[in-house]
C-alpha cells in the first residue's frame, strides 16, 4: 500500500555564500544553516561550513551574496535574505 503525504515544505539549509570578513576579503563558503538568530539589526548564523569542517558563525550583513543550493536561486542581499527565513527566531 502507497499513502502519500503532504508534507510541509522545508526550509532550505544549504547555501553557497560570498562572504566579506572583518578585513573585507571576500571568500566562498558552502554552508549548511542550523540556526538563525534575529538581533537587534543583525542576524547571526550558525551551522557547519564546509570548507573548515567546522562549527561557524556568520553575520548575515556580511553576506555579500547567499544562493540556495536546493534551488540555485541567487540572492543578493544577505541580511534581507536571512531575515525571513524559517529558522530566523
Amino acid at each position: 500500500m502507497h499513502i502519500e503525504v503532504d508534507d510541509p515544505p522545508a526550509p532550505p539549509l544549504a547555501f553557497h555564500l560570498i562572504y566579506s570578513d572583518g578585513k573585507n576579503q571576500l571568500t566562498g563558503r558552502c554552508f549548511t544553516l542550523w540556526n538563525a538568530r534575529e538581533e537587534i539589526a543583525e542576524v547571526r548564523l550558525t551551522g557547519l561550513c564546509h570548507m573548515r569542517s567546522l562549527r561557524r558563525t556568520f553575520l548575515a550583513s556580511r553576506v555579500v551574496e547567499v544562493t540556495d543550493l536546493a534551488t540555485g536561486e541567487v540572492h543578493d542581499d544577505g541580511l534581507a535574505f536571512f531575515r525571513q527565513h524559517p529558522l530566523v527566531r
